[in-house]
């Protein structure tokens, strides 16, 4: 099962970084950085073309 198939709300903070394979106190390294954004892309959403119905 992918990371983005897990439902972390149901999870503890330890399972959490455990799963995604991080640091609580460091974080990602550098490299692993790297690596996941080429593997994942920008943590962004898609945007959406077309008119706001408020505009």
């Amino acid at each position: 099962m992918s990371n983005l198939e897990k439902n972390y709300m149901e999870k503890t903070r330890e399972e959490t970084i455990e799963d995604l394979k991080s640091n609580e106190q460091k974080g990602l390294s550098e490299q692993q950085a790297k690596n996941r954004l080429r593997e994942y892309g920008r943590n962004q959403f898609a945007q959406k073309s077309g008119v706001s119905p408020w505009a």
